[in-house]
C-alpha cells in the first residue's frame, strides 16, 4: 500500500504504478500497461487511472463520454483479478487525499482554489475555436476527459504536442481550480517501486498536476476570459475532428518511440554497455555509504 516519505506519497500498488508510469520492460515485448506519463502505444494507462478516480470520487459519466470511449483496442481488463483492481482504486483514493491535504496546507491556495494553466488538446480545439470566433460568445463549452493534465508553472503560452496545429497555433486556458478537483500534484507523488535514489517524486520542470471533471457528459464551460491565444486562433478548416474525450496518448514519449537499449547498431550498444557499467558502479558505491 501507499507510503509517505518526506511528504511524498509513494505508490506501491503494481497495477496503479503500471497505469501511471508504464511497463518497465522493452517496448516491443509483451506489455500490459504502457502508462500515462511514459506511455508508448497501448490505449490503457489513462483509461484505468480515470476508472480509479471515478470510483474514488463518485464520478458517473454517460456512455461514450469518458474512459469507455477511447479504449477501442483489445484491452483485457476482464483478465485482471478483482482484488487487484480494488487495491489499485483504494491506493488512488489515498493518493488523492494526501495531495489535497498537502495543498490545503500550502500558500498556493486562495479561497480553496489554485490558478493553473493548460494547453488545450487537439480534440478540444474545434469546439473552442468555433465559439471564440464569435465575438458575442461570452462563455465557451468544450469536451474534457475525466482526467486532464495542467501545469502550475504559470506559462500561459506553453505548447504541448497534443495541442499544436500544423501551423503551430494553439489555445491555452488559465483557470482557478478547486483543490477538491485536484487528484495529483507532482511534488507530492512518486513511484514507490523506482530504484533511482535521486528521483523520489514526479516533480520536474513541467510542474504537473491532474484535474478532474465531474460532469456526466464530459463537457466543460469556462468564461471567454480564460482562453488565451497570443498567435491567433487556429484555422478551423485545418483542424481534424476528434470526438473521443481525450486520446489516451503519452505525456512524455512518442508513438513507437524506441529506447536506446532497443537500437541494434554497434555504436549504440557500446555506449549503452559503458553507461550501464558506470551506473552500476555508482549504485554500488552509494550502497556502501
Amino acid at each position: 500500500m501507499m507510503r509517505i516519505e518526506k511528504d511524498v506519497a509513494l505508490i506501491d500498488n503494481p497495477l496503479l504504478r503500471a497505469a501511471i508510469w508504464g511497463d518497465q520492460s522493452c517496448l516491443y515485448k509483451s506489455v500490459k500497461f504502457t502508462g500515462y506519463v511514459q506511455a508508448s502505444i497501448d490505449k490503457i494507462g489513462k483509461a484505468f487511472i480515470e476508472y480509479c478516480i471515478a470510483r474514488a470520487l463518485g464520478i458517473y459519466r454517460l456512455p461514450n463520454c469518458g474512459y469507455d470511449y477511447y479504449t477501442d483496442t483489445s484491452v483485457l481488463f476482464n483478465s485482471l483479478p478483482e482484488e487487484d483492481i480494488n487495491a489499485a482504486c483504494e491506493e488512488m483514493e489515498q493518493v488523492i487525499k494526501h495531495v489535497q491535504k498537502k495543498l490545503n496546507e500550502s500558500k498556493l491556495v486562495k479561497n480553496g482554489k489554485i490558478s493553473v494553466v493548460r494547453c488545450l488538446s487537439h480534440y478540444q480545439l474545434e469546439d473552442a475555436t468555433e465559439q471564440l470566433l464569435d465575438e458575442s460568445c461570452r462563455s465557451v463549452t468544450f469536451p474534457v476527459s475525466i482526467l486532464s493534465s495542467y501545469s502550475y508553472d504559470g506559462n500561459e503560452n506553453e505548447i504541448y504536442p497534443s495541442g499544436r496545429t500544423e501551423t503551430g497555433q494553439h489555445i491555452n486556458i488559465r483557470e482557478d481550480v478547486s483543490v477538491s478537483d485536484i487528484v495529483l500534484w507532482d511534488q507530492y507523488v512518486g513511484d514507490g517501486g523506482r530504484e533511482c535514489i535521486y528521483c523520489k517524486s514526479m516533480y520536474d520542470e513541467e510542474r504537473e498536476l491532474w484535474v478532474v471533471d465531474r460532469s456526466i457528459n464530459g463537457m466543460k464551460t469556462l468564461p471567454r476570459e480564460c482562453f488565451l491565444y497570443s498567435d491567433g486562433l487556429p484555422d478551423i478548416n485545418r483542424i481534424s475532428r476528434f470526438r473521443s474525450f481525450g486520446k489516451d496518448s503519452p505525456l512524455c514519449s512518442g508513438l513507437y518511440q524506441k529506447r536506446p537499449c532497443e537500437y541494434e547498431d554497434f555504436l549504440t550498444k557500446i555506449v549503452m554497455k559503458k553507461n550501464k557499467a558506470k551506473l552500476e558502479a555508482e549504485y554500488i558505491e552509494t550502497k556502501r555509504r
